[in-house]
């Protein structure tokens, strides 16, 4: 649909697991709204676990924590976030994990 997220990987191909949850009622439902700023909430998720060789089916407990500190701790991050950005994020994310 126009205005809605597409997902690439950083070699250029489809994810067909992740197109599957982005197209499944969990994710359909949301307000377009929601959507997108779910879309944006993965992206730097995703691109960070690719960074380490790892699909978002393969991310450990100890990758998405070490994602939540850099996110809104690590003094080398610039842009860090808060506790509510950050909250939106975790809904995002439940969303994938569950």
């Amino acid at each position: 649909m126009p205005g809605d997220p597409v997902y690439i990987r950083p070699d250029g191909m489809g994810d067909w697991d992740f197109l599957d949850f982005v197209r499944s009622a969990v994710f359909r439902n949301p307000e377009r709204e929601t959507k997108r700023n779910y879309g944006t909430d993965y992206r730097p998720l995703l691109s960070l676990l690719s960074s380490r060789g790892l699909s978002w089916r393969d991310a450990t407990p100890q990758a998405l924590a070490d994602y939540r500190h850099w996110r809104c701790k690590a003094p080398e991050n610039p842009g860090r976030i808060g506790g509510t950005k950050w909250n939106r994020e975790a809904a995002a994310f439940t969303k994938l994990f569950t």
